[in-house]
């Protein structure tokens, strides 16, 4: 597989996804594949994500590699799934080790990310994070972020590398990750920053558990992920 279009999921559980599957999401998408734990191409069929395996579900990854591989028929996409369940953003960070699973989710997504590089082009990062620091009340989320950007891009040597980051759920109103300048601090670095994106969550639901988007919207979540991609490189939806 060459001129493949890789796209890195990162963040914690909604961009892993929890989303209950169904039957459509064990069908292979032709052209559509995912990076496994031993760094292999396989079939991105449901979950796409082993960062929990008993907690893995549908993610809006499949939903945006699908859009993608329909926008232009230049060859297949790569999906590297290195979202980690539960980690706040200071494990974003280079050599940051998660307490008693040995995970290192900044330097694993790295590892990753080089590992699919010889297939093709990185293209974008998709990002779902910030509920475990509005638990914490993370009060310099901002600037917690604009660091994991720019370490991002200056680690893959990717100044300009489309940066995606989704609203946290607005069923979290009233519920313990219910910390708005944790939002805002999103906003700003997409505001302040080149190339980011902001997808909405808006009319977005949870699986129930007040916490985790559940399939049908991860679905609409991956396309308003590609539809903000596609405003950030300069395209119209149906360009293709």
């Amino acid at each position: 597989m060459q001129n493949m279009r890789i796209v890195i999921l990162a963040g914690q559980s909604n961009m892993a996804g929890r989303g209950v599957p169904e039957p459509e999401d064990f069908v292979p998408i032709p052209g559509v594949f995912a990076l496994n734990e031993k760094l292999e191409w396989v079939a991105a069929v449901e979950p796409v994500t082993f960062d929990r395996p008993k907690l893995a579900g549908v993610s809006c990854g499949r939903s945006f590699a699908r859009m993608l591989l329909w926008s232009t028929p230049c060859g297949p996409v790569g999906l590297v799934p290195a979202a980690v369940g539960g980690s706040p953003i200071s494990l974003w960070k280079p050599g940051a080790e998660e307490e008693g699973t040995g995970k290192h989710p900044y330097d694993d997504a790295l590892r990753m990310a080089e590992a699919a590089r010889p297939y093709g082009e990185i293209v974008a990062i998709l990002w779902h994070q910030g509920e475990n620091d509005a638990v914490i009340h993370n009060d310099h989320y901002a600037a917690d972020l604009e660091e994991v950007v720019l370490n991002f891009r200056r680690d893959l040597k990717l100044p300009d590398l489309p940066f995606i980051c989704g609203e946290l759920g607005k069923f979290l109103k009233g519920t313990r990750c219910d910390y708005p300048p944790v939002e805002e601090g999103i906003r700003q670095v997409v505001a302040k920053l080149p190339r980011m994106g902001l997808v909405s969550s808006e009319g977005l639901n949870d699986k129930g558990d007040k916490l985790h988007f559940d399939t049908p919207s991860q679905r609409i979540f991956g396309k308003r992920y590609f539809e903000e991609y596609l405003r950030i490189i300069g395209k119209k939806p149906g360009y293709w």
